[in-house]
C-alpha cells in the first residue's frame, strides 16, 4: 500500500510540473515564486521530464504491489497524461528557431546573414548537435580564460567583475558586458546567461560579467551607476586584454535586461556617472531578456499591483510612487525610448510569470517607432521567465539568435568605421 501512495505522489508532482508548464499564467499566478519555478523547471527540461515519466510507468508496470489497487492505477494515468503533455511542452520549443530568426529578419532585414563574415558565423551554422542536449549544466571551455574578481571603480564589495577571454589570446575583440538578473536584490555574475558568455568567450569576443549593489540596501541608482562604472572600466582597460574599446555591447535577464536597457539609453546623463561624467558609457548594443521595463506598470498589468508597487519601494526605489513619480520614470525603459538608441534585441516568453510578456511588447514597440536603429523582438512561445540559464534546447536557440545578432552589429560597426577611416584619409 505504501508504494502505491508514494507512486501516486510521484505521478502528482509530475502533473502539476506539467500543468503549470503548459498553462499560461494569469494574474492570480503572476509574480508567484513557487509557480515560476515549477514553470521553467517544466517548460525548459520538458523531454527529460517526459522520460522520466515513461520510465516511471514502465517500472510500475513491472511491479504489481504498486499498481494493483486504486491509487496505482490512478497514478499510472496521471504519469502517462504527464509524459503526454510534456512531450507536447517540448513540441513549443520547436517553434523557438523559426519565431527568432524570423524577429531578426524583421528587425535586421531579410538579408541580414550575409553582411556577417561567414567564419564568424560558422559555429553556430547547422543543426545544434544531439550531445548538447544531453547535458544542460552549462561547462566553460578549455580555449576560454577567466580572470575572476577584478575590482572596478565604486569601492564596495560587489564592484567586481569577471572577465572571459580567447585563451590563446585575442586582438581588437568585440566585448559583451553581461549584467546578472535577481529582483535587484539578489544574484551574482557567475550565475546567469553562461551558455551565452561561454559560446561568445569561445568565438573570440571577450565577456565581462559584472556584479554590482543590490537593494534594499543600496537604492536606485546605485545599481545602474555601477553598470555604467563597469562599462567606464571596459572602455578604459579592455584594450590591453585583446578587446576592441570601441565595441562594447550589454545584455542581461530580468532584473539585468532593465539595468541594460538604462544603459543603452540614458548614456548621455552625467548625474548617472559621478566622478566619470566625461567617458563614454553608450554601448554598441543591447540585449534585453524577460526583462521588466515599466517599474510603475502604469498600464496595471499585474493584478497584484499595490504590492508589487510596495514591495519596489521597499527594496528599489528611494521613494514611493506617490511622493517620486518622476523617479520612477527615469528609472523605467519604457518611458525613455529615443531616435539615437543603439540596435536593440528584445527577447521574451509567452509564460513569464514575472515578468508580463504585453511589457516587453509594447517597449519594442515604442522604440521601433522612434529609434533610427533596428529594433527586434521575439516572443517565444511557452517560455517562462530565466529561460536562458542553463542549456536546455531553448537556451541553445536562443545562443544562436544573440550570437548572429551582435555579429551583425560588430560587422556593421567594423564597415562603418572603415567607412570613416576611408573618409578621414581622403579628406588628408
Amino acid at each position: 500500500m505504501e508504494a502505491q501512495w508514494l507512486l501516486l505522489g510521484v505521478a502528482l508532482v509530475f502533473t502539476a510540473l506539467m500543468v503549470v508548464a503548459f498553462v499560461s499564467p494569469n494574474g492570480l499566478v503572476r509574480g508567484n515564486v513557487a509557480w515560476f519555478a515549477c514553470g521553467w523547471l517544466g517548460s525548459e527540461f520538458a523531454p527529460w521530464l517526459a522520460a522520466a515519466a515513461f520510465a516511471v510507468v514502465a517500472v510500475s508496470l513491472n511491479l504489481p504491489a504498486a499498481t494493483q489497487a486504486e491509487p496505482g492505477r490512478l497514478a499510472v494515468m496521471l504519469l502517462v497524461a504527464s509524459g503526454l503533455g510534456l512531450v507536447a511542452v517540448a513540441g513549443r520549443t520547436r517553434q523557438s528557431p523559426r519565431r527568432l530568426a524570423a524577429a531578426l529578419r524583421d528587425g535586421l532585414g531579410r538579408s541580414y546573414a550575409g553582411e556577417v563574415p561567414a567564419q564568424r558565423l560558422a559555429a553556430v551554422a547547422g543543426e545544434i548537435p544531439l550531445r548538447r542536449y544531453l547535458n544542460p549544466v552549462p561547462r566553460r571551455s578549455r580555449a576560454v580564460e577567466l580572470m575572476a574578481d577584478v575590482p572596478y571603480p565604486g569601492g564596495h564589495a560587489r564592484n567586481v567583475l569577471d572577465v572571459y577571454r580567447p585563451a590563446a589570446g585575442c586582438r581588437d575583440a568585440p566585448v559583451l558586458l553581461q549584467i546578472h538578473g535577481g529582483d535587484w536584490i539578489a544574484g551574482h555574475k557567475r550565475q546567469q546567461a553562461l551558455p551565452l558568455m561561454h559560446h561568445l568567450s569561445s568565438q573570440g569576443w571577450i565577456v565581462v560579467a559584472v556584479n554590482y549593489r543590490l537593494g534594499p540596501a543600496a537604492r536606485f541608482p546605485a545599481a545602474v551607476v555601477d553598470c555604467k562604472s563597469a562599462m567606464a572600466w571596459i572602455r578604459g582597460h579592455i584594450a590591453a586584454l585583446g578587446g576592441d574599446p570601441s565595441f562594447i555591447a550589454v545584455t542581461g535577464g530580468g532584473a539585468g535586461a532593465h539595468l541594460a536597457s538604462l544603459l543603452a539609453l540614458t548614456f548621455d546623463d552625467p548625474e548617472w556617472q559621478p566622478g566619470f561624467e566625461q567617458i563614454d558609457t553608450r554601448p554598441a548594443a543591447c540585449v534585453a531578456l524577460h526583462g521588466v521595463y515599466d517599474l510603475a506598470d502604469r498600464k496595471q498589468r499585474y493584478l497584484h499591483r499595490r504590492s508589487r508597487l510596495h514591495w519596489l519601494g521597499a527594496n528599489l526605489m528611494p521613494r514611493p510612487l506617490d511622493r517620486e513619480a518622476a523617479d520612477w520614470d527615469r528609472a523605467s525603459p519604457a518611458t525613455l525610448a529615443r531616435a539615437d538608441a543603439p540596435p536593440f534585441f528584445i527577447l521574451h516568453g509567452t509564460h513569464d510569470s514575472l515578468a508580463h510578456v504585453d511589457e516587453a511588447r509594447d517597449f519594442a514597440q515604442s522604440l521601433q517607432r522612434v529609434s533610427a536603429n533596428p529594433v527586434a523582438y521575439a516572443e517565444l512561445p511557452g517560455a517562462q521567465h530565466g529561460w536562458d540559464t542553463l542549456c536546455s534546447p531553448r537556451a541553445l536557440h536562443t545562443v544562436r539568435a544573440v550570437t548572429h545578432f551582435l555579429e551583425w552589429c560588430a560587422a556593421r560597426h567594423r564597415a562603418l568605421g572603415a567607412l570613416r577611416d576611408n573618409a578621414n584619409r581622403a579628406r588628408s
